[in-house]
């Protein structure tokens, strides 16, 4: 039996770097070894991330936390998550095509109840070089 993962996004007001988010989420290698629920938790006042995925309707779930802050955000999205695996992103990440197929062979491998991975930062062209560095 294939394991449902469930991805939770949370986000707050930034609908470009959601929206390149998700394509990189819907390019997951999948080899028929899990399927997937993506759930966008959005955290901004007024729900004002709900156009930033009506792309990409039918292909996530869209929540609404309206308390502030990420845990909360995180939270609601846990407790409506169905996946037995449960993954967290950021708004603001790309994710390697093979990162959830790395999870689950991980999680699978190592009879772990956790496993983490590598986030190498991709910086605006504006990002002052000491940053960078």
């Amino acid at each position: 039996m294939t394991p449902l993962v469930s991805v939770i996004i949370c986000t707050y007001s930034r609908p470009a770097m959601l929206q390149e988010t998700l394509k990189s989420i819907l390019k997951q290698e999948r080899e028929g070894s899990f399927d997937l629920e993506i759930i966008v938790v959005d955290n901004s006042p007024s729900g004002q991330m709900k156009a930033a995925v009506e792309p990409f309707q039918g292909k996530l779930r869209y929540l609404q936390e309206t308390t502030q802050g990420k845990s909360h955000a995180l939270n609601h999205g846990v407790k409506n998550a169905t996946g037995e695996v449960i993954a967290f992103t950021d708004d603001d990440a790309i994710a390697d095509p093979q990162w959830l197929l790395s999870l689950i062979r991980s999680l699978k491998n190592h009879q772990c109840d956790g496993v983490g991975g590598r986030v190498v930062p991709i910086y605006p062209s504006e990002t002052p070089q000491w940053i960078k560095d």
